[in-house]
């Protein structure tokens, strides 16, 4: 299990943990004091994390998770993408 907690510019945090197998993202629970619209998303932005090996870069996890029709809210798909960076670099703040 791989965590990290980010915390986002205007004060919101995400907390991002990750079940990794052979470079392969396994497994995602995401959690914070976010704000998402309408809040079932998050079950379809964990399933997108879920898509990605541990190699995938920044801007391609950004790019899946812009396609999310939700409305992140107090965090943006860059800062979620930076978290999910920090996490698979085992970056625990």
């Amino acid at each position: 299990m791989s965590k990290t907690s980010h915390k986002v510019e205007e004060g919101k945090l995400l907390q991002l943990k990750l079940d990794i197998q052979d470079e392969k993202v396994e497994g995602v629970r995401l959690t914070g004091d976010f704000f998402l619209e309408p809040p079932e998303k998050l079950g379809e932005i964990e399933e997108k994390l879920e898509e990605f090996e541990t190699s995938s870069s920044i801007d391609k996890v950004v790019k899946e998770l812009q396609s999310v029709d939700a409305e992140f809210i107090g965090f943006s798909a860059e800062d979620l993408g930076e978290a999910f960076r920090k996490a698979v670099e085992g970056d625990e703040e």
